[in-house]
């Protein structure tokens, strides 16, 4: 107990405790499990046991009011050679409890957490988290980590839940990043956000195989799965219950990829969309995630909205499905996973070399406000392949209204506030989406019954 600037390296065991003293309340500081090197790993198969009830119990790293942690490079409940479980009665692989500052876990390999009930009760049940966090404190950095995947990098060590943070252990910690791991095998979810826990930045990970999602973030009232976007972002819960982008589309040249939609929430408000590929999506037919793609920023409008045409530095086979997250800035509280949208590979078109119009010019349209048409204005400086489609606020393509080769110059194109079918569409708030060749803008029109 308040132990400090110890280093743990190079060792096989069942279990590490970083603990704070409980007497005095004094913090152990600058402890440090592992390193950088090979030989500093150590090689923590897990720690457990069976109650009388046949509940399994037991964590391989706890941490209990300490500050300054790093937690790095170690093999955390798994064998020696990384193909199976440590320890079946092990039930939680990192566990946070009391109050804990600035910890890091970095590069770890945390697997086959993995409890399994015995006895009349519970035979045949199984308990497990890969990382649970709760107390209090702020400052956690989990970073490059493997999490359910053996050492063969197949999702088949799994626990029950990924990392869970305040969910089933109540937490008030804030500041906490989870950034570039690769979460799968998980029975329920990749990572959930319990909810009275505000601030959880989850960045550029790679979630597959989990059984129920990649991120939940939970409601006021409990209750797990997708949490629908509302008006404004008005709701609590999880990480504010931050609402996902909403994506109409997906284009790839083979190169990059061409990601167009719409992002609704806080009025005036700063947002990090990220992009993710996976083979198909999840039953709900969100997300999860399993191919980083790349990022771009939005700001919302005073209404809450902003549209966002954006080109990836990185591309998925066509037939993948496209997701995305949003992260209120500079709070950095994570959304979960978007509704998917498929997709598709370009079309190349014989236009001549130097033919796509070196320059766009998005006139708007006029009047606008209007009711009941308005006339959309662009000019090109070239010839080129031109699409002119109107969104909703939810990001749905309702309208298209150029899809062509045109010539340079002025052209203008009247829009009767109808959608495809020919139907009135509702006042409110519109994008018009002008693309020629690889120039695209877009323009906010408001229609008024």
């Amino acid at each position: 107990d308040n132990s400090n600037n110890n280093m743990v390296v190079g060792n096989v065991m069942q279990r590490v405790r970083v603990w704070g003293s409980a007497g005095s309340g004094a913090a152990g500081d600058g402890n440090v499990v592992g390193g950088p090197d090979p030989a500093d790993r150590n090689f923590i198969t897990g720690y457990g046991y069976v109650n009388s009830e046949g509940l399994p119990s037991g964590t391989a790293v706890e941490l209990a009011g300490v500050s300054n942690t790093r937690i790095e490079n170690n093999w955390i409940g798994l064998s020696v050679d990384g193909l199976s479980q440590g320890n079946l009665s092990g039930n939680m692989g990192i566990g946070f409890q009391g109050t804990n500052n600035n910890t890091v876990i970095v590069n770890n390999r945390i697997a086959g957490i993995l409890g399994h009930g015995q006895g009349p009760h519970h035979a045949g049940q199984l308990f497990g988290w890969a990382v649970m966090i709760g107390g209090s404190g702020a400052g956690i950095t989990i970073s490059g980590n493997t999490i359910g995947l053996d050492a063969n990098d197949q999702p088949l060590l799994g626990s029950v839940w990924g990392v869970d943070v305040g969910t089933w252990n109540y937490a008030t910690i804030s500041d906490i990043t989870i950034e570039d791991n690769e979460i799968a095998g998980h029975y329920f979810n990749g990572i959930t956000v319990g909810r009275d826990v505000a601030q959880v930045r989850i960045a550029r990970n790679e979630f597959h195989a989990n059984g129920w999602g990649g991120i939940d973030l939970i409601p006021t009232g409990y209750g797990y799965g997708v949490t629908l976007n509302d008006a404004l972002d008005a709701d609590t819960g999880g990480n504010g219950l931050q609402n996902f982008p909403l994506l109409a589309d997906a284009t790839s040249n083979g190169a990059t990829m061409t990601v167009g939609g719409s992002m609704h929430g806080m009025p005036s408000s700063d947002f990090t969309l990220e992009f993710f590929a996976s083979p198909a999506c999840d039953t709900s037919g969100h997300g999860e995630g399993e191919q980083f793609l790349g990022t771009t920023s939005v700001t919302t409008d005073a209404s809450g909205d902003a549209v966002f045409v954006t080109v990836l530095p990185a591309t998925a086979p066509g037939g993948w499905v496209l997701t995305a997250t949003a992260t209120l800035e500079p709070l950095g509280a994570t959304s979960e996973f978007s509704a998917c949208v498929g997709i598709t590979e370009e079309i190349s078109t014989n236009v001549a070399d130097g033919a796509v119009p070196a320059r766009l010019e998005f006139l708007g349209g006029h009047p606008n406000p209007f009711n009941p048409t308005t006339e959309i204005r662009y000019a090109l400086t070239g010839p080129g392949l031109v699409t002119l489609d109107i969104f909703n606020v939810q990001g749905r393509r309702v309208r298209g209204l150029v899809k062509e080769e045109q010539i340079a110059g002025e052209h203008r194109i009247v829009w009767d506030g109808r959608d495809d079918a020919g139907r009135n569409l509702p006042s409110g708030s519109y994008f018009a989406r002008l693309r020629a060749g690889e120039l695209t803008r877009t323009v906010k029109l408001t229609l008024i019954r």
